[in-house]
């Protein structure tokens, strides 16, 4: 096996549309092989043994991908795993293939594992995300995929963990379901009046203005119930985000006003029946947030609440 002795400086690489880079000194016995780039590394071979290499000797395709199977990174065992036309197409590959090692280690470092829904891929020379085996987003650039996809990972871990610690309550009776449900779609309209500790409010049912959402401490009774029963009725005021159904992520179903004050709050729903009472959420305060590992998350993660019961009978004009 031939050594090669390689002396490289550091290079800014820039994703331009031309495929010129500055040339990398180099000492070898072969002339037609020499150091592509070292990008951002101090050593050609990176720490997952891949380096991108110009070998003139490939015609048109002369940008390699080559793996170290040694220990030796000054003397590698050069093996070809792929070759591009374009040097920025070989960056990219090698960035992907980075990227693939990084997580096999993750998972297999990993006490718990996390079955990500969103997955990268390589598909049309384009790096794409997928959402359950679909085609959700590609980029041309795999800095780009890959911060989309780590962000979309850490919203998974972050609900991930919010999942692990929901509390439980006892499934919705039969009854209580279709009383529920009932509600749903016969007043869902109506204003309601609604009493929280001995406390009288007036809740008109917010139709217009942003959605406002934010995660409830249990999956919600009527999802759970639908789940356990397979039951497809849809049920009005349900929130579904992200192409997938979330049954703690609530939506603000009625501005609540305090009698005689400018007092009130925000319930949220469906509301429900359960032991004789009608129940909805409302904020309170958690520090899972802060706990966690803080990414740009969307506004509504930040925000919890918890049911509270809102009396035996809730109809004002019935």
């Amino acid at each position: 096996m031939k050594k090669y002795l390689l002396l490289f400086c550091f290079l800014i690489f820039c994703y331009a549309e031309s495929d010129s880079i500055t040339q990398v000194e180099t000492i070898t016995e072969d002339e037609n092989f020499t150091p592509a780039t070292t990008i951002q590394r101090y050593e050609l071979f990176r720490k997952s043994g891949l380096a991108l290499i110009e070998d003139k000797k490939n015609g048109d395709y002369p940008y390699c991908i080559f793996y170290n199977s040694l220990t030796d990174r000054d003397y590698p065992d050069f093996r070809a795993l792929e070759c591009h036309r374009r040097i920025v197409d070989g960056l990219n590959a090698l960035k992907y293939l980075e990227y693939l090692d990084k997580k096999f280690l993750e998972k297999l470092n990993s006490i718990k594992q996390i079955e990500y829904e969103y997955q990268l891929q390589r598909s049309d020379d384009k790096f794409c995300i997928f959402y359950k085996n679909q085609r959700y987003s590609c980029y041309e650039n795999m800095d780009d995929a890959e911060q989309d996809i780590n962000l979309r990972h850490a919203y998974e871990r972050y609900d991930q963990g919010w999942i692990d610690n929901l509390k439980t309550f006892p499934f919705l009776t039969d009854e209580e379901y279709t009383t529920s449900v009932k509600f749903s779609q016969e007043f869902y309209f109506e204003d309601i009046g609604i009493k929280v500790e001995n406390d009288l409010y007036t809740c008109k049912k917010k139709t217009t203005g942003t959605t406002i959402s934010a995660y409830s401490n249990e999956f919600h009774p009527l999802g759970l119930y639908q789940e356990k029963f397979e039951d497809d009725l849809v049920i009005k005021g349900w929130t579904q985000r992200f192409g997938s159904d979330k049954n703690y992520l609530l939506n603000v179903d009625y501005n609540c006003f305090l009698e005689n004050t400018d007092g009130g709050f925000l319930l949220f729903g469906p509301i429900f029946y359960q032991d004789n009472e009608w129940w909805g959420f409302e904020y309170y305060n958690d520090d899972y947030y802060d706990k966690s590992e803080k990414q740009h998350y969307f506004a509504f993660m930040t925000y919890f609440v918890k049911r509270v019961s809102l009396g035996k009978d809730i109809l004002i004009n019935k």
